[in-house]
């Protein structure tokens, strides 16, 4: 593959969407996911052919490297943009969905494919939930408006923290198949627990707890400038992806410890106001396509779903079914699973005894992958535009009206309704922006999870004795202590 030529489609692709980044993202809410694999099936060998590989072994390499490049430093965004302390105190939440929740998921995505050890580690690759779709869901601007910050901030640290940890669930199919029973599992305890897991894990908190005390210690004697400060983080994920992958740990895990501990007190992210931001297709026909559509329909609609419904009683952070309904949903599939692919193969001949395990591995987890960045990538923009074109049809709206007329109020802002003061709204209140102003509808009823407060309650019958057309004020910086156990349960 020509790397001049990659570099001109991938600057241009940059550079088109950044210009219309603002109407795709915010009116038709479209990430750039589900457009830049469209470019690349263009661009590839099945259609255009500009891009390609030489050869199998060359797409392994680069499958391999280029993945674990974009996927460390995803995680260590991701982790670097959690609010202060999050980790520690949405650790229920976060336990919960990746303890049972990711051996669920390994268990019912196995339990689809058929061979025991082939089909346990076939579904460790797209076990992990990509951080990189899952960024461009919940940092989008419909889930900004629509979806409260506590459960944005879980789906982004579980698909971080998750992508670390899915090392046990691939190695423990690996030596099963390559050891056997009993030294298989030494080998996984030593190799993919002890060191995979918790050493990586240790090198991340203590490089992220130092690379915070020497940026605060030249930040206070101003030894060091912005620009350096703004990629301190970037810095660090390739300096952790080369030294720990070089111990054969797990340097994704490393990065997201490490991200943690730099923006453990929010002071990495306050100075740098950070925004966060192969073409198998004969492959695809020798599996048999109708069997990977089959597998993937199943995929997507059971490897998460179920598993986070049964859960979320026991998950602080998700108040309700309807929470649960869609952080089960939105667990997309992307640059991880192409990562642990690349792993897996690495640990298998070509022509060894699993040539098939080997060979197979690769249609599915791409076509999975495909599968869910097209899915997942279009579920808002299919979902709003449902809304619309019932909204149209059954005669309440008109073409004047903007996608965005209805805007339900879910912020962590501070509410002042006629002198009734509001944190986190314990009501949904819907804004209806029409021909005569303003409109502010607070007949429904306060949400589940709040009505054993009573204090709530009154402050709900008030603001709900108050007539249309009342003045909202909204102050950006409300009190704190007012978060956790108060967020609102406003449905989706």
């Amino acid at each position: 593959m020509n790397f001049f030529v990659t570099s001109a489609f991938v600057g241009g692709f940059i550079m088109v969407f950044g210009l219309l980044s603002a109407k795709l993202r915010a009116k038709l809410c479209i990430s750039e996911a589900p457009l830049a694999v469209v470019l690349g099936i263009i661009l590839g060998p099945a259609c255009l052919g500009f891009l390609s590989f030489e050869s199998p072994e060359t797409r392994e390499i680069w499958t391999l490297n280029i993945s674990r490049i974009v996927i460390d430093i995803q995680v260590m965004a991701v982790a670097v943009g959690l609010p202060s302390r999050f980790v520690l105190t949405e650790w229920k939440s976060l336990l919960s969905m990746l303890l049972p929740g990711m051996c669920l998921m390994w268990a019912v995505s196995a339990g689809l494919v058929q061979a025991f050890l082939t089909a346990l580690m076939i579904a460790s690759c797209f076990t992990p939930t990509d951080p990189v779709l899952s960024s461009a869901i919940v940092q989008g601007h419909y889930a900004e408006r629509n979806v409260r910050s506590t459960l944005r901030h879980l789906i982004a640290a579980e698909s971080a923290a998750n992508d670390g940890l899915g090392y046990p669930f691939l190695f423990i199919a690996v030596y099963c198949m390559k050891l056997g029973g009993a030294e298989g599992a030494k080998e996984w305890v030593l190799h993919a627990v002890l060191r995979g897991v918790f050493l990586s894990i240790a090198i991340g908190i203590v490089l992220g707890m130092v690379g915070r005390f020497l940026l605060k210690q030249c930040h206070k004697r101003k030894m060091i400038d912005a620009e350096s400060l703004h990629i301190a983080s970037f810095g660090m994920a390739l300096f952790l992806l080369g030294v720990v992958s070089l111990i054969f740990s797990d340097d994704l895990l490393a990065c997201f410890a490490a991200g943690c501990a730099l923006s453990w007190d929010e002071w990495y992210k306050t100075n740098t106001n950070r925004v966060y931001f192969s073409e198998p297709w004969h492959e695809f026909a020798a599996v048999s396509i109708w069997r990977l559509v089959v597998l993937a329909i199943l995929v997507l609609l059971l490897r998460r779903l179920p598993s986070t419904l049964l859960l979320y009683k026991i998950t602080p952070a998700i108040l309700d079914w309807k929470e649960a309904l869609f952080a089960g949903w939105f667990g997309p599939i992307g640059v991880g699973a192409v990562f642990y692919y690349g792993v897996a193969i690495e640990n298998f001949e070509p022509h060894g005894p699993f040539a098939y395990a080997r060979e197979i591995l690769y249609p599915v987890v791409y076509f999975i992958v495909l599968a869910s960045v097209i899915v997942h990538g279009l579920s808002i923009p299919a979902y709003i535009g449902y809304r619309f074109l019932r909204k149209v049809w059954s005669g309440s709206g008109s073409d004047e009206e903007s996608l965005a007329d209805t805007v339900s109020v879910m912020t962590d802002a501070q509410i002042t309704l006629n002198g009734v003061t509001l944190v986190r709204p314990p009501l949904p209140i819907v804004m209806s922006i029409g021909k005569e102003g303003l409109d502010v509808d607070t007949k429904k009823g306060p949400s589940p999870s709040v009505q054993a407060a009573t204090a709530e309650k009154a402050t709900d019958e008030k603001a709900a004795e108050a007539p249309k057309h009342q003045s909202i004020t909204i102050e950006e910086n409300p009190p704190t202590g007012s978060r956790n156990k108060q967020d609102s349960g406003l449905p989706i």
